[in-house]
């Protein structure tokens, strides 16, 4: 599966190729080094095996080609910030992208400058707008995508990490004294999609706009939490999202997008020729033939779950284990992701106290992953 690595960019090639002329050079801006200097200086790094001191972009890069995460012809899509800055570093780091055998794609965000109102109040609500915009393009032309977030402002890096945290997209960060990439673990971060589907109007009046008046009446609708994901704009005198809620709303309409509002029980059934583990304790049982069959309501929420999500086609109870012997808490395990046959499916174990019961999750072709992602590796209720 192709990659498209989304990653935010910093002046760090700028700094470094000053650094690296400083004692026979008299520059004394990275706006005063020319061309053949920064040709010269990208050339010799990379003629010593030091291509990684080149940015903090491109030492993140190879570490990712290193470790087999990133391969030929995947995608590095660069977020650049709105300056002068970004302007000088973009034309040097595609040439040096290219040259990795990586396809190169860009993307300036508008009013992400040196400047405190504009960057918090637009800035960094087009940062996030755009994050959110480009996981869902690649993802919709089925790439895997993943999140690079090293380089730029450092409150890019936060809410980049938010909303990959909020989106289920891996993210990596990599400091210029680590010698290795390390991957930023998944929070315990879920949409309850109904819940929040109840104040997606509010969402959508503070996108928009509020005003005094009406922010009183809408605070006592949510709840009271809600006052964080706000801020008033004074420029406008009105009250908005602020980058927290920004993120948060945006990333609950993408995740509203997968699921179904309807399940149907039909999806959930034997695999032919096989048993099941309520089966093998109760033989007189009749056949599982729907959700609702499975004697366990700890399990059927589990499974109810999974069922909401679009692209599952459905779930065959295909082997079991451990019969008679309880597990503790009800959960699901995950074992692997197929994708070797024309059926694309993920494999869980089901741990309930009846024992222990493998499933097949048929999904649509490329969201194995995604579904790994989605839930988990452990699944509790």
């Amino acid at each position: 599966m192709s990659k498209a690595i989304i990653t935010t960019t910093g002046t760090s090639f700028l700094t470094n190729a000053l650094k690296y002329w400083e004692k026979s050079r008299e520059y004394k801006s990275y706006f005063d080094i020319k061309e053949e200097d920064f040709r010269q200086f990208i050339l010799d790094k990379k003629n010593r095996g030091k291509g990684g001191e080149i940015s903090a972009e491109i030492n993140t890069l190879e570490k990712l080609k290193e470790n087999d995460i990133l391969n030929k012809n995947d995608i590095v899509h660069l977020v650049v910030s709105d300056t002068k800055e970004s302007e000088k570093v973009i034309h040097y780091l595609k040439s040096i992208i290219e040259d990795m055998n990586l396809r190169f794609q860009w993307t300036k965000i508008e009013n992400l400058r040196y400047d405190e109102n504009r960057f918090q109040v637009i800035g960094l609500r087009n940062f996030i707008n755009t994050l959110v915009k480009l996981i869902e393009k690649y993802r919709g032309q089925s790439y895997e995508v993943i999140i690079n977030a090293t380089g730029g402002f450092k409150a890019e890096i936060a809410y980049a990490t938010v909303v990959a945290q909020l989106m289920k997209v891996e993210v990596y960060y990599m400091h210029e004294k680590f010698r290795d990439i390390i991957q930023m673990p998944y929070l315990p971060l879920n949409f309850d999609i109904e819940y929040w589907g109840r104040y997606e109007n509010i969402f959508k009046k503070f996108e928009k706009g509020v005003n005094d008046k009406e922010l009183e009446t809408l605070l006592k609708s949510v709840p009271q939490n809600f006052k964080f994901l706000i801020y008033k704009d004074e420029v406008d005198n009105i009250w908005r999202l602020n980058p927290a809620g920004e993120t948060f709303y945006l990333s609950f309409l993408e995740a509203k997008t997968i699921y179904l509002k309807e399940i149907d029980e039909k999806k959930v059934f034997i695999k032919k020729g096989e048993s099941t583990l309520w089966n093998a304790i109760n033989g007189n049982m009749g056949s599982i033939e729907s959700l609702n069959d499975i004697p366990d309501k700890e399990v059927i929420k589990l499974l109810e779950r999974i069922l909401k999500f679009s692209f599952v086609k459905k779930i065959e109870l295909v082997d079991y284990h451990n019969v008679g012997k309880g597990s503790g808490e009800t959960h699901l395990e995950f074992i692997s992701v197929n994708t070797d046959t024309p059926s694309h499916y993920v494999s869980y174990n089901i741990l309930c106290k009846a024992g222990k019961q493998k499933i097949n999750i048929l999904v649509e072709p490329n969201t194995g992953e995604l579904l790994k992602n989605m839930i988990g590796t452990k699944v509790y209720l």
